[in-house]
């Protein structure tokens, strides 16, 4: 069902489905590029030689969009479908119970390196970038640790983390 979800939100445009799941930069790339040859296609080539003339020009337009409109849902799915895998949320659960007990005996090193790890296989886990920015924070290094708490307040999308990030952030200042 998710799947489904996730391409309907990229047949409108592409970028959506990247915007929705909190990819902004990535999602403004694909819509950009994909309205650019559009219009390079459809007004600026015809425009400036006549459709005759730029008709190779138009077609390679048409088919870069088709590409970026048909890489776009495979990306989407590929997101939307590697945070629900099994294997990978076990193993993600297994990294973050490690991490936390080292965190617990205040062995930030080696908690640091763990939630690393987590961000390796979802590099959106609001719980792995939480943790990340408090060890961050707890080693004086304060604009990491805001990146982190920012990023975790963005994709938490349950707000199990939202008092603690502000309280953290609070710190941080």
């Amino acid at each position: 069902m998710k799947i489904l979800v996730a391409v309907l939100s990229v047949l409108p445009f592409p970028g959506l489905g990247q915007i929705l799941t909190g990819r902004h930069l990535r999602g403004t790339v694909f819509f950009l590029s994909f309205i650019i040859l559009i219009d390079l296609a459809m007004i600026i080539f015809p425009c400036l030689w006549g459709r005759e003339e730029a008709q190779q020009l138009i077609r390679l337009c048409w088919l870069a969009a088709i590409l970026i409109w048909g890489y776009n849902i495979f990306d989407i799915i590929r997101i939307v479908y590697w945070r629900e895998r099994p294997a990978l949320q076990e193993k993600k659960k297994q990294l973050f119970s490690e991490g936390l007990i080292y965190y617990l005996k205040n062995d930030l090193d080696r908690a640091g390196k763990i939630f690393q790890r987590i961000l390796k296989l979802d590099r959106d886990d609001p719980d792995a970038l939480f943790y990340l920015g408090v060890i961050y924070r707890n080693s004086g290094q304060t604009g990491k640790a805001t990146r982190f708490f920012n990023r975790a307040l963005i994709l938490d999308d349950t707000e199990k983390w939202r008092w603690e990030i502000s309280e953290e952030l609070k710190k941080s200042l």
